[in-house]
């Protein structure tokens, strides 16, 4: 895959939706068809068999997606589909989601707990995050039983470990450190 292509298509993509009102759905759109091509099943095998042409491929989804996706996300894939370029889709998908974020000066957060956090937990964390990183967040959660408890946050290169593992570790350096030192 070349990220330079993904880049250029989203950024044309992205360029369009913008100027129409419909880069939410857009977004949706090409979160959906990357998702269904990520994963093995009759979707990706129908992009990237060769046993059909390419402007047959394009009739059949303009068929299946028409009245379901939005006429630029058709139009995108129709042309990445002429172009040989659908293995791409993922990657153009996860290019037009960080244009999105970039343009609204939104950061996207991965939060990992060692248990579900409630909704008031989310909530809190969330505007917490904000007011640090002085951007708007739009956060991913997972639950890491590893943690032991409290969370750990990762923003673009900078990870906040608010957990019990990290606490334990960092405290292990420490001692060593102090260990270390005395000798």
């Amino acid at each position: 895959m070349d990220a330079r292509i993904a880049k250029r298509y989203a950024r044309a993509a992205f360029s369009a939706a913008q100027k129409v009102g419909a880069v939410q759905a857009v977004e949706a759109d090409l979160g959906a068809l990357a998702e269904l091509f990520e994963h093995p099943g009759a979707f990706r095998d129908f992009l990237l068999t060769p046993k059909l042409g390419r402007d047959a491929k394009v009739r059949l989804l303009s068929t299946r997606l028409q009245g379901q996706a939005h006429p630029l996300t058709f139009a995108l894939l129709g042309l990445m589909l002429r172009k040989g370029r659908q293995a791409e889709l993922p990657q153009v998908a996860e290019e037009f989601r960080t244009l999105r974020r970039e343009s609204e000066r939104v950061v996207f957060a991965q939060v990992a707990s060692a248990e579900e956090l409630g909704a008031q937990e989310r909530d809190a964390l969330v505007r917490s995050l904000e007011r640090r990183v002085g951007k708007r967040i739009e956060p991913s959660f997972a639950v890491d039983p590893s943690l032991l408890g409290g969370v750990r946050v990762a923003i673009d290169n900078t990870v906040f470990d608010g957990s019990v593992r990290g606490s334990l570790q960092r405290l292990r350096r420490i001692l060593e450190y102090d260990v270390l030192r005395q000798v």
